[in-house]
């Protein structure tokens, strides 16, 4: 049997035509990370030749008559081909690769992720490599003449062992983390690639990142603090600025302009995301950025409708999540999981490896995920990736901890007094009065918010929890004026609506105010680019609460005797019932309370914030709940924890605790039965086209255990369909729905929902 007719796919294509892509994918990357990073090239240049060997020798056990049979008739048969491919390599061709060669092997061995404890499979492996040696010894093909007849029995010898081989590298001595990362990661990406038609597995940036730079900063020059990132480029960054700072352009200035760049921009929630996508975009162009978050595709294919280029759809989301464009602005959790070590997770730390990795926010994760983050970032810096990590607020001790790395600079408001025009630490925008003892839907509190919009002003009030939110709506709406509600629980298409109308009626940049009414959640604590006049909110812990400051006098300043920020107190006992004490760190709450006053009806600079914030985390001891979580998780990660799948890993990351679900309302479903008939009775992208208007018409909410029964899963109505099977038509005993108020719990206690 020669190789041209040996299979690797049940499609048809050979064993030849599989490896000669994927060797064809690895010479095209070479040519494009001499562009991207030129100084990881030079790196890897003397492996050249051991890369094209594994990728030659990876598959070369699917030679074996089981294999074949399982594409040909679909049989059962366990054949753990990566192991059997080890067979095929001689001890002279081992020794070639030198101290790489452990790397090698433990690559071919483990590109697919088997459970090995079953003695019987690992018998029957030994007799397919006794069937090979037959093979070779009575057939001889031609194509097997760079198998030397008289390595074989220590290749089977060293095969037979290798059923047993034990590829847990993580923490071992003389472990060399780049190299594993290295061989692992290509052997992933090219094969991935080569088995979804790709040729290239990166995409080099087109135009001049520079220019479309300039043209885009245009109409404003960059202050010191944006002009001093574009001298760091070379350096990893951690920036502690205030909100309204420029952070995003200083994030753009900060990417590399020699060759191509890559770089990958994260965030925590899907609607920052969103945003920050269209400002990237309207800078750099569509053919350089693109989105990346678990529902893409339907995202894309909201994108791409009418396009000419809706055709090649499948290669534009491949590519996205093949990670080869040149900008990527994604959730935190589509990358940063792979510090979780799922099976091929080093595809993404060889990415991050020759990429910047710009992280935003950080303040808007709870302190396991900060832990995976800061984990993240270190390994990805010693692989030789750059991070630029940007925060309004910073825990000391994750400050402490990244500045210890090398060739990392530190821009901290406090020890950058040399340049305070930089950092804006003297500007004053905020006067804030804390009402302890007053609740934000309190009567008082309504009537105040009433005086203010009736003044001319534009009022947000945000919430800890989508109850109070909607208690507060309702109470305001009685009063006969327009209160616009923002919060999680809305269908998508009414979210996106409202986001829409929220960044109109507060935008930033406007020059005169609009008297309008706003209630809202944590939601608009990041990356909208909103502006009001006052601000009602409940006390939540200070990293937040900050947060929140940046969406009253986000850039204009503040001079006046009044205060433009309330701050209320939480009533536990109140009806609706709040959860603010589950939502937010118990002790990091006390101890906001604990130091507000010190800083109650003061005119603040940004630098009596951050020290305001730096007293409250100083409170913070290892036994505090707060630092027990983030270590506890840097200790799992620093013991080679692994999670099982990359789901596992994700779930781990988002740390909800609840169970959410995509719940079509009472309400709107006669809508979207009539949608689903049209996806029953489609194919093709047609299909996948109305999957996602079907989605516009979803709202993830939490569920009690008690409740899912109660939940109709249209999986029942579609067996065998996976998008089915996660969709759920919520009965109009659990929940009512309308586009004012959103997706509200009808009896009892709601689960807690936090945005």
């Amino acid at each position: 049997m020669t190789m041209k007719k040996i299979l690797a796919k049940s499609d048809g294509t050979t064993l030849e035509e599989h490896t000669n892509a994927l060797i064809a994918c690895y010479d095209n990357w070479l040519v494009q990370i001499q562009k991207i990073n030129p100084l990881l090239y030079d790196k890897i240049a003397d492996w050249r030749s051991f890369v094209r060997d594994m990728l030659f020798f990876h598959d070369q056990g699917k030679r074996v008559a089981p294999f074949q049979q399982n594409l040909s008739d679909k049989s059962k048969q366990p054949v753990w081909h990566e192991l059997l491919s080890l067979a095929f390599i001689s001890e002279e061709k081992e020794d070639s690769w030198g101290d790489c060669a452990k790397y090698i092997l433990n690559a071919i061995a483990n590109h697919h992720k088997r459970d090995r404890g079953n003695p019987e499979i690992r018998k029957l492996h030994i007799e397919y490599l006794k069937d090979i040696y037959d093979d070779y010894k009575n057939n001889k093909p031609t194509d097997w003449d760079w198998l030397k007849s008289n390595g074989w029995d220590e290749c089977i010898e060293k095969t037979v062992n290798c059923i047993f081989y034990d590829t847990d590298f993580f923490g071992k001595s003389n472990f060399d983390p780049f190299k594993h990362n290295f061989f692992k990661g290509m052997l992933h990406k090219c094969d991935y690639a080569a088995s979804a038609g790709l040729k290239n597995m990166e995409t080099i940036y087109s135009g001049n990142y520079n220019l479309a730079f300039q043209n885009y900063m245009s109409y404003k020059p960059l202050s010191p603090l944006q002009e001093k990132s574009g001298e760091l480029s070379e350096k990893s960054v951690i920036l502690i600025a205030p909100t309204g700072s420029g952070k995003t352009e200083l994030s753009m200035n900060w990417v590399r302009k020699n060759g191509s760049c890559k770089v990958f921009y994260l965030l925590g929630m899907r609607t920052a995301v969103q945003k920050m996508y269209e400002r990237w975009k309207d800078c750099f162009g569509d053919s350089n950025v693109k989105l990346l978050h678990g529902e893409i595709a339907y995202y894309m294919i909201g994108e791409e409708m009418g396009n000419e280029q809706y055709n090649n759809l499948h290669d534009k989301l491949t590519m996205v999540k093949q990670l080869s464009m040149p900008i990527t602005i994604a959730t935190a959790d589509q990358i940063i999981t792979s510090t979780l070590k799922y099976h091929s997770f080093e595809t993404v730390y060889l990415t991050c490896a020759y990429s910047q990795i710009i992280v935003d926010e950080i303040q808007s994760f709870d302190p396991q995920a900060m832990a995976i983050i800061v984990y993240f970032l270190k390994e990805i810096h010693n692989l030789g990736g750059g991070f630029l990590l940007m925060t309004a607020t910073l825990p000391p001790f994750i400050k402490k901890e990244l500045s210890k790395l090398n060739n990392v600079e530190l821009l901290d408001p406090l020890g950058y007094e040399s340049h305070p025009k930089s950092l804006n630490m003297d500007l004053k925008r905020h006067r804030f009065n804390w009402l302890e003892n007053s609740y934000i839907n309190s009567n008082k509190t309504i009537a105040h918010i009433m005086d203010s919009f009736k003044e001319g002003k534009s009022v947000l009030a945000i919430c800890n929890t989508v109850a109070i939110a909607q208690d507060v709506t309702q109470k305001l709406s009685k009063s006969g004026v327009e209160v616009n509600l923002l919060h999680a629980r809305f269908i998508r298409k009414d979210r996106n609506d409202k986001e829409e109308q929220i960044t109109k009626d507060a935008p930033s940049d406007r020059e005169k105010s609009k008297p309008v009414i706003w209630v809202s959640t944590q939601i608009v604590e990041a990356s909208l680019d909103i502006d009001f006049d006052e601000m009602h909110t409940e006390i939540c812990t200070v990293d937040s609460l900050l947060q929140r400051f940046g969406r009253c006098y986000r850039k204009r300043e503040y001079g006046g005797n009044v205060p433009n920020i309330f701050i209320y107190d939480y009533d536990k006992d109140g009806n609706p019932k709040n959860y603010t004490e589950l939502v937010y760190d118990k002790e990091l709450l006390e101890f906001t309370k604990k130091h507000i006053a010190e800083y109650d009806d003061r005119l603040l600079t940004e630098k009596d914030k951050y020290i305001f914030f730096n007293d409250v985390f100083s409170e913070l001891t290892d036994t505090s709940e707060y630092k027990k979580k983030y270590n506890n998780m840097l200790t799992l990660l620093k013991n080679s924890y692994r999670a099982e799948t990359r789901k596992e890993a994700q779930d781990l990351f988002r740390q909800s605790g609840m169970l959410n679900f995509s719940i079509v309302p009472f309400e709107l479903q006669p809508e979207v039965d009539g949608l689903l008939e049209n996806w029953a009775n489609s194919s093709g992208k047609e299909r996948v086209a109305t999957q996602a208007d079907i989605m516009q018409y979803t709202v993830s909410a939490a569920v009690k255990r008690n409740d899912i029964a109660k939940l109709r899963s249209l999986e029942k109505d579609y067996p065998n369909s996976k998008f089915a099977a996660n969709l759920y038509y919520a009965p109009e005993t659990l929940y009512k729905y309308d586009n004012i108020t959103g997706l509200q719990y009808i009896k009892g206690d709601e689960p807690i929902i936090l945005d």
